[in-house]
């Protein structure tokens, strides 16, 4: 496919040949449940979190270096999240400004769960 006009010309996949120069990530590929610790009751077993997962390269230790940052990360998020009061630990309607909520699995687990967003 190409254009007449001027000296530009309109090439097939030119979108594909305009992105070489970036660095390439992949796309999240799947979820998976990794379990951070509590900051509400650091004793106890954790909370269960779902988090998106990338591709790694780089064989079994670049995955192991990677799924620790993923750990890492969601530890963070979840802490940033008890300290703002966003996330509710009763059964009932979220309380204004609780975006998540703890609810239990089948198995038993405690388990992160987002309820709503919040603009604020």
């Amino acid at each position: 496919m190409t254009s007449v006009k001027g000296s530009s010309r309109r090439v097939r996949g030119g979108a594909k040949r305009a992105r070489r120069g970036r660095p390439r990530v992949a796309p999240p590929r799947s979820r998976v449940s990794v379990v951070v610790p509590d900051p509400a009751h650091p004793e106890g077993p954790g909370l269960e979190v779902s988090v998106p997962t990338l591709r790694a390269k780089g064989g079994a230790t670049a995955a192991r270096e990677e799924r620790a940052a993923v750990v890492a990360e969601a530890a963070a998020q979840v802490r940033a999240l008890e300290e703002r009061g966003h996330i509710s630990r009763s059964a009932g309607p979220l309380s204004p400004g609780q975006t998540h909520a703890v609810e239990a699995t089948r198995r038993g687990r405690r388990k992160l769960v987002r309820k709503r967003f919040s603009a604020i």
